[in-house]
Parts: C-alpha cells; structure tokens; sequence
C-alpha cells in the first residue's frame, strides 16, 4: 500500500506523506488505532490509485484490530472496483477468521481468471482446500503449477510435501531435494527443510536431524517454526517417541497466521 500511496501521488508534500507512513502502521496491533483516522481522512481527499492504497491499508489495519467485519466490507468494495485487485488476499483473511472457508472457496475460483497474480492466487486456493479436507484438489492444482515451466523457485518445494502426506516418497524426490536445497554453492532454508522430511520419513533420522538444524541457520530462525516442528514429529516417530511427536505435532498445527500455509 505505501508503494501505490507514495509512487502514484503526483504532490509529495508532508500530507501525502503523513498518509503514506500510515500505510506502513496499519499491520502493527499498536500503531493501527493511530493510523486507522489518518488512513480515513486519506480516503476521503484522495482518488484514483492512491485512494485503492489507502483503502487497501485501512481495511487491514481494521483487520489488525479485530474488526473483520468492516476489513471485509471495505476488500470487498476494493475487489468490485478492480476484479484483480490484491484486495483478494485481504478479503481472504477475513474469511477465513469469520470461518466462512466454502464462502471463500467459491470467491476464489470466481476471482482466479481474473487475477493480476495468478500464482498468488493459485496457492492461496490450495491453501483454502487444504483446509476443507480437499488433498487431491490442492495436491493437483499444485503440481500443476509446478509443471507448468513459470514458477518461481517455490512451487515444486510445495509439490514436494505431498508426496510426504502421501508417503509415495522416490529415490528421484531425495535427488531433486539435494540438488535444490544445495543449487549454486548455497543452502536453501526451505529446501534443507523439504530434506529433511524425506530424511525423517525415510528412517534417515541422523541426516534428518543435521538437516533440520542447517535449515534453521540459513533460515536465521531463532527457533523452531511450526514446519520445523512437524519434521521434528517425524524424527521422533522414527525414534518410537509417541508423545514428544505428538506434542510437536501439535506445536506444527498451533498456526498463528490466520491464512493457511502450504509447507507441510
């Protein structure tokens, strides 16, 4: 938002800068109750791109505050005013903490054509079907993506732990996953982490173990995120430590973004 506020604001004075440093508050549980009547007063004396930013900023910073309702209200007018808008990720958040998921299932698929950023778009649908039970769906429209020649680095990482859940793991997914994790002299934290996995469902649980931990480094996590803790599951399971795979299980599912992931 502070991008399309400050770029497309043909004065920069210090009233379109006040507006445009508001954007940057709207995601901070402290500062959005602050910037909340700035961004409105921006609403109301601007138009055209600038004004889609500000409205973009306020309707998150009301999510941030627990209003979804509104944030909801104010995507959805973003969204009917550009069908492609990012607003989609907006109305998304919202959805989904309303719990309004086949809601949002059907926006999607609506909204998916006409997209500024397909990819984007694609992986928050699978996201969405993930969590209504629909595997093969996510898992197709996933692998699709990754086949498809154009993505970005990520794609086929995602592919890859479906074939975990799927426990159909090849000698070719542990080759693709060590040249990945490892391309041009240097380590991929999410890569190291999809090695991992394959290491622990594989009963390779020393390698597992020392990959877990290089994922972490190249990752500069301080501490285990929610995907390290379900590799930390799998590790454990091999070692036959019921409980401790349980409770890292449970570490891996105590998600705090409300828009689900798609690692693991």
């Amino acid at each position: 938002a502070f991008f399309k506020v400050w770029f497309n604001s043909p004065v920069k004075d210090r009233a379109r800068m006040r507006f445009a440093a508001a954007t940057l508050l709207s995601t901070s549980p402290t500062a959005a109750t602050t910037a909340l009547p700035i961004l409105l007063e921006g609403r109301n004396a601007t138009t055209g791109l600038v004004r889609q930013g500000l409205s973009l900023a306020y309707g998150t910073a009301l999510l941030t505050l627990g209003r979804s309702d509104e944030s909801l209200a104010v995507g959805q007018q973003l969204l009917r005013e550009d069908p492609g808008s990012r607003a989609i990720f907006l109305v998304a958040e919202c959805m989904l903490r309303l719990n309004r998921v086949e809601a949002l299932d059907t926006l999607l698929k609506q909204t998916l054509p006409k997209a500024k950023d397909v990819r984007e778009v694609t992986l928050l649908l699978a996201a969405v079907e993930l969590k209504q039970g629909k595997v093969k769906a996510a898992e197709t429209r996933i692998k699709s993506l990754a086949s498809s020649g154009s993505d970005r680095g990520d794609d086929k990482r995602i592919a890859a732990w479906f074939n975990l859940y799927n426990d159909q793991i090849t000698a070719a997914n542990v080759s693709e996953a060590q040249q990945s994790a490892s391309s041009r002299g240097l380590f991929d934290a999410g890569w190291m982490r999809v090695l991992a996995a394959l290491y622990a469902a594989t009963g390779k649980t020393s390698q597992a173990l020392a990959t877990l931990s290089q994922s972490v480094d190249a990752g500069a996590r301080r501490e285990p995120d929610a995907d390290d803790w379900f590799v930390l599951g799998r590790i454990y399971e091999q070692y036959g430590e019921t409980e401790a795979a349980e409770s890292a299980y449970r570490k891996a599912i105590d998600r705090k973004e409300p828009v689900p992931a798609l690692d693991s």
